[in-house]
């Protein structure tokens, strides 16, 4: 799936689901630190972890040189239902281990208006990435997912739907190899390799819509009328842009360009 979808990158994680159970933790113990077997010049995957703990949020981790010694905290069917340690001593250890680590779907749904801490607590095990702020300002994370797997158009949680969790790049991320997710690969051991020139979001069966879109909101959109091609400049500097493709009864594609 990996090289049909073009995807340069892969991260196959060993993780819990609420109890002690680490789906795929033999996978990784059989390849940490080294490229899985369909491994290309032009793709690279590899085994990590996605620590969990739904209080405080769950960590991913990419390129660990060997499996870390936990995996989850705070799951109630497990054998460790207590929500300590913080995340923060899973995050060293697996950055210790060479890993690249980053916060996922960092909130269930986007933010209203009206937000309030009580509105934002009322579910309390709901995956908010509530430890991110405190491990960010102690450097203790590299990256944070900046789209959802379930709403691309907004914070969110990853769906059980097919169309977020059965299609491998539904959301890509594409880096120039100067900046600092680069620099990244790099650290990870994973970027000795090129990523050779994206192709960009698809033109797929029933795409009618794309639209690009920016830290400061909407940039550019173009319709069908137009081929589905935009171009625009955006200022020189850091930054993120994300094209999201619609159509009526078709998938959603999303890229995010750092």
């Amino acid at each position: 799936m990996q090289l049909g979808e073009g995807l340069h990158l892969a991260n196959f994680v060993a993780a819990n689901l609420g109890t002690s159970l680490v789906y795929d933790r033999e996978m990784l113990e059989q390849f940490a630190g080294t490229d899985l077997p369909w491994s290309t010049s032009d793709a690279v995957a590899r085994m990590g972890v996605e620590y969990r703990n739904d209080l405080l949020g769950h960590v991913h981790a990419l390129g660990p040189s060997v499996p870390p010694t936990r995996y989850y905290a705070g799951h109630e069917r497990s054998d460790h239902p207590e929500d300590w340690p913080p995340n923060k001593v899973a995050c060293e250890e697996m950055r210790g281990l060479g890993a690249t680590v980053g916060y996922p779907h960092p909130a269930f749904t986007a933010f209203p208006e009206d937000w309030s801490t009580s509105r934002f607590f009322q579910t309390p095990r709901s995956v908010e990435a509530r430890e991110l702020v405190a491990d960010a300002a102690l450097g203790v994370v590299d990256s944070i997912d900046l789209i959802s797997p379930f709403d691309d158009e907004g914070a969110g949680r990853r769906s059980r739907r097919p169309s977020a969790e059965g299609v491998r790049g539904h959301q890509r991320t594409v880096a120039h190899f100067r900046c600092e997710r680069a620099r990244i690969w790099r650290r990870a051991e994973l970027g000795r390799r090129r990523p050779p020139r994206h192709p960009g979001p698809r033109q797929g069966h029933g795409a009618e819509q794309l639209t690009l879109v920016g830290p400061d909101g909407v940039v550019a959109e173009g319709d069908a009328a137009s081929d589905l091609r935009i171009e625009t400049t955006l200022a020189d500097g850091p930054t993120w842009i994300a094209a999201v493709a619609h159509g009526r009864g078709a998938r959603r594609r999303s890229s995010q360009h750092t």
